[in-house]
């Protein structure tokens, strides 16, 4: 007895489940609406964490369709390092159990974007979790 057309059709699409289509990846480019738009969807949960102002050394700003991954190191203007010791987070940072980087998951709705995830100090690969979670392409979270 031979396997009929929807048997194999249907172990064929089974394959795909689980594994996101090759998206398309960009990077905005600095001074760029959208790249403002991303950034300034973050900067209010930051500065709730460590004070205002707060400014941005993105070092991963990647969209694909309507979700962005961001990953860089919170300053203050001008470049000036945040003083950890002067945020909730001192001890952490001083016994070296946090770094000095910020990611976040947004998602786009048509109008703006929104903060989904969020981690501040990690020391470890935390996006590894949202690309599970939310099934999204390996490719978005890597720096080129």
């Amino acid at each position: 007895m031979g396997i009929g057309r929807r048997t194999l059709l249907a172990i064929g699409l089974g394959g795909l489940v689980g594994s996101p289509a090759r998206a398309e990846i960009s990077t905005p480019p600095p001074g760029s609406a959208q790249r403002r738009a991303v950034l300034d969807a973050v900067r209010p949960r930051v500065e709730a964490e460590i004070g205002p102002p707060v400014v941005f050394n993105v070092s991963v700003l990647r969209v694909s369709g309507h979700w962005a991954f961001f990953q860089a190191t919170p300053k203050r203007p001008g470049g000036v390092d945040v003083d950890w010791k002067k945020t909730k987070f001192r001890e952490a940072f001083e016994k070296d159990f946090m770094s000095d980087i910020v990611m976040g998951l947004l998602k786009y709705d048509g109008a703006k974007w929104s903060l989904v995830e969020y981690v501040l100090g990690p020391t470890d690969v935390f996006w590894e979790n949202w690309l599970q979670k939310y099934r999204l392409p390996r490719q978005l979270f890597l720096s080129q």
